[in-house]
């Protein structure tokens, strides 16, 4: 299943010389992107803060497609490729809101960490379950 995940408009001020919004700003997006999953993942902040436990990025691939420009509103759809006791890897995608055209997809990997132990722990079972029931197949 795919959620849609982030929305915003893209500012001149994160626009680099060369007039597209700087390759610096998508992980901030995606990031967020990822954060927002997880409210839908029944882990959101309060949840994650009560088990004291949050989901860590380990390795991130993103591929460019077309350039954002400023005044762009874009928006970010996220869905789960795969899910394991500790780790979620998510999709996202990237599209200007007026056109539908791809600006920029990512896979993410995060791992659910322990806050206090600092290392990697099984996902709370209702976070695994709804995750699982977010997983799509490939095409």
């Amino acid at each position: 299943m795919t959620v849609e995940t982030l929305r915003f408009q893209v500012a001149q001020h994160q626009c680099d010389h060369l007039g597209h919004m700087n390759a610096s700003h998508y992980m901030g997006y995606f990031a967020d992107a990822a954060f927002s999953m997880m409210t839908h993942l029944e882990l959101g902040p309060a949840e994650a803060r009560r088990l004291n436990v949050g989901m860590a990025a380990v390795r991130v691939e993103i591929d460019f497609v077309a350039e954002a420009l400023g005044g762009d509103v874009l928006v970010c759809e996220t869905s789960i490729e795969s899910v394991g006791d500790k780790k979620l890897v998510y999709l996202h995608r990237l599209y200007r809101a007026d056109t539908g055209e791809t600006i920029a997809k990512a896979r993410l990997t995060a791992v659910c960490l322990d806050l206090a132990q600092r290392r990697a722990v099984a996902m709370p079972a209702a976070t695994l379950e709804a995750a699982r029931r977010h997983v799509i197949t490939p095409s």
